[in-house]
């Protein structure tokens, strides 16, 4: 019996992930679903009640369709919404890319052609994929990137970036409408902070980024704003939480 088919008997019947019954959001993506486990940190375990985030890996947007993708991260997300099926999971799930895409790839490959057809065809893979997911989880919703970021926060290895932060933010505006057009044509609500987490020159208010790349938890309760105005969904970051 070869390794693989020596994994695939092992893990025959695990489930990916498990959800309690009271669970009304998963959130599924790159380190920056890590936002909704309620802490300044991509380590911590979730605390906000009803609530549960799956971080994947450093995966990008454009390579989520593509099944052979070095992170793996499409198939990743595929086996999780079949396994929240399998549980009869019915509620919400979020999911977060873009991010590195927009910091670190798209100016670079806009160098040779102009940004907007760019960010237009990362928009189509992305929406692609999802709507391919809503064939498994109908209940799709979609987290926006944030700033990107600050000049300041540069020559972290952890966070390559390309660029300008403005030619970077301008990538993000113009990724976010746009996505935000299409997700809105396949029934897919976006929600973002991004308006928040810009002044009004279009740089990244840095205060808002507890480490230069991720959101800060200051920004929980206008985003808990956004489940309801847009899902619907009530979770208080205190406790407590449902529909």
């Amino acid at each position: 019996m070869t390794i693989r088919a020596r994994l695939r008997q092992a893990f025959r019947g695990r489930r990916f992930m498990h959800v309690a019954a009271d669970t009304r959001l998963v959130a599924i993506g790159d380190s920056h679903c890590k936002f909704w486990s309620g802490h300044d940190s991509v380590w911590e375990r979730d605390r906000i009640p009803g609530l549960v985030t799956r971080h994947v890996g450093p995966a990008l947007a454009w390579n989520l369709i593509e099944r052979r993708a070095q992170t793996r991260a499409g198939p990743s997300v595929r086996r999780i919404l079949h396994d929240l099926r399998a549980q009869h999971y019915r509620d919400w799930v979020l999911l977060c890319f873009g991010e590195i895409d927009l910091r670190a790839h798209v100016l670079k490959h806009a160098a040779h052609g102009e940004l907007r057809a760019g960010v237009a065809r990362l928009v189509d893979r992305y929406v692609a994929f999802v709507a391919e997911m809503r064939r498994i989880h109908p209940r799709l919703a979609l987290w926006g990137p944030g700033a990107s970021q600050p000049a300041g926060a540069l020559g972290n290895a952890d966070f390559p970036a390309v660029g300008s932060e403005t030619q970077r933010n301008e990538a993000t505006v113009l990724f976010t409408r746009l996505l935000d057009e299409r997700a809105h044509q396949i029934g897919v609500p976006l929600l973002t902070l991004l308006p928040l987490l810009l002044d009004k020159e279009g740089q990244t208010r840095r205060e808002l980024l507890y480490d230069g790349c991720h959101i800060a938890q200051a920004l929980m309760p206008q985003a808990l704003r956004l489940l309801t105005d847009g899902l619907g969904l009530r979770l208080t970051a205190g406790g407590g939480g449902g529909n």
